[in-house]
C-alpha cells in the first residue's frame, strides 16, 4: 500500500492519482468532465485504462488560481479541485487477494468506502473486520474482541499483537475520538500485513510448491532428479 497515494485528497485533470483495484499499477483516469451542480457537488466517472473498470465518484468541489483557495465568485483565472467523499465501487486501498473470506472482504470494503467522508465509521468497520477474522480462524467467543485477541496470542502471537493495535484504532473510532487519514493507513497498513501471512495469494502458495518440487528432485521439474 502507497500511503502518499491514498492521503491525496484531490484531483484536477484527466488523470488521478488513485489506482483501480484490480489493475493496482494503473491510475485511474477521469471518463467524463464532471458535472458540478449549483451546490458545488461534483458526479462523474473514472475508468482503469488497462481493464475498463469503471467507478463513479461524487464529492465536492474547490476554486484555487495558483494554488491559492478561492471562492467561486473570484472573477480572475480559476480551477476547479475535485474532492470525493464516495465511490462506487469503493477503491480498494490495498489489494485483497481471493483467498480471503468474502466476509473479511465485504467488512474491509466497507471500511474503504467510508475513508474518504467518515474516517470514524471507517474504523468501525475495520474493528468488525477483526471479530469476523477471529471467527474464520476458529477462535472461541469471549466477553471482548480484547480478550478473543488474547485467546488468540497463544496460537500466533506476533499476529495476535498485530490485531490488537489495530483493535486500538478501531476503539478510538468507536469512542468519537477524532481520527487522521494517516490512523486509517496505519491500520490498513497492520491489516494487510497480517492477511498477507494468513491467507497468502494463490500466486504465492504456487511459488512455494514450485520451489518443494524443484529442491526435492534437486533439478527441473521436467529433467531427471540429481543426487
Amino acid at each position: 500500500m502507497d500511503r502518499k497515494i491514498w492521503k491525496t485528497e484531490y484531483f484536477e485533470y484527466s488523470v488521478t492519482p488513485w489506482l483501480c483495484s484490480d489493475c493496482p499499477s494503473s491510475n485511474l483516469s477521469v471518463k467524463e468532465k464532471p458535472i458540478v451542480n449549483s451546490n458545488d457537488y461534483y458526479t462523474t466517472h473514472l475508468v482503469c485504462p488497462q481493464c475498463h473498470k469503471e467507478y463513479a465518484t461524487t464529492g465536492n468541489v474547490g476554486y484555487f488560481t495558483y494554488g491559492v483557495k478561492v471562492s467561486k465568485q473570484y472573477e480572475g483565472q480559476k480551477y476547479k479541485r475535485f474532492y470525493p467523499n464516495f465511490f462506487n465501487p469503493c477503491l480498494r486501498l490495498f489489494q485483497l487477494n481471493k483467498s480471503i473470506p468474502s466476509e473479511i472482504i465485504a467488512d474491509i470494503d466497507q471500511s474503504f468506502s467510508a475513508y474518504w467522508s467518515d474516517t470514524s465509521s471507517s474504523a468501525n468497520a475495520i474493528r468488525r473486520s477483526l471479530e469476523t477474522l477471529l471467527d474464520k480462524l476458529e477462535v472461541p467467543k469471549a466477553n471482548s474482541l480484547h480478550q478473543r485477541i488474547e485467546l488468540y496470542q497463544h496460537e500466533n502471537k506476533e499476529i495476535a499483537d498485530c490485531l490488537l493495535a489495530i483493535k486500538w484504532i478501531g476503539n478510538s473510532g468507536s469512542h468519537g475520538t477524532p481520527l487522521t487519514k494517516d490512523d486509517l493507513l496505519d491500520a490498513y497498513g497492520i491489516l494487510e500485513h497480517c492477511l498477507n501471512n494468513l491467507y497468502p495469494s494463490p500466486d504465492k502458495e504456487d511459488i512455494h510448491k514450485l520451489v518443494e518440487q524443484i529442491n526435492r528432485r534437486r533439478g527441473t521439474r521436467s529433467g531427471e532428479t540429481l543426487t
